[in-house]
């Protein structure tokens, strides 16, 4: 009546129909199988050194940049450097790169050898605030803010 052959393809068609029917059972309406409908937890293990940017705004004195730059690359951290060493104004220098970092992902800010010699006192005498110093100091801030 039916070859062999006819009743093996024929067992194969009706394996595979039932193997494809039950396999739609299990796929959730409208998504794709294995879907559970929702996104994976993000595993946190914290900050790795990759993932920590300084910016080493130097000194007037190279040597102690230096210095402060071989720690950074043996420890492996990532740091750009703003030299202030040769430079006519340094202290418009190191405004104008934490005003640039700002604007970057920048983690840490280090400022080596900070000179505050420019600044005057803005405390008076009896340690109560120099009004006209701190109004002179506000004054410029806000001058270069606007510029």
């Amino acid at each position: 009546m039916f070859s062999k052959r006819a009743i093996t393809i024929f067992a194969a068609a009706v394996v595979t129909a039932l193997t494809l029917g039950t396999l739609s059972a299990c796929e959730p309406q409208g998504k794709a199988v294995g879907s559970t409908g929702r996104a994976g937890d993000i595993i946190h293990d914290g900050i790795d050194i990759n993932d920590i940017h300084l910016l080493v705004i130097g000194s007037k004195l190279a040597a102690l940049d230096g210095e402060v730059m071989k720690h950074c690359k043996t420890s492996k951290l990532s740091a750009s450097y703003v030299p202030l060493s040769n430079v006519v104004n340094p202290n418009e220098a190191a405004q104008q790169a934490i005003r640039a970092a700002s604007e970057q992902p920048v983690s840490l800010i280090l400022i080596d050898a900070l000179d505050v010699t420019g600044v005057d006192d803005l405390h008076n005498d009896n340690d109560q605030p120099n009004i006209k110093e701190n109004n002179k100091l506000n004054n410029s801030t806000r001058n270069k803010q606007n510029e």
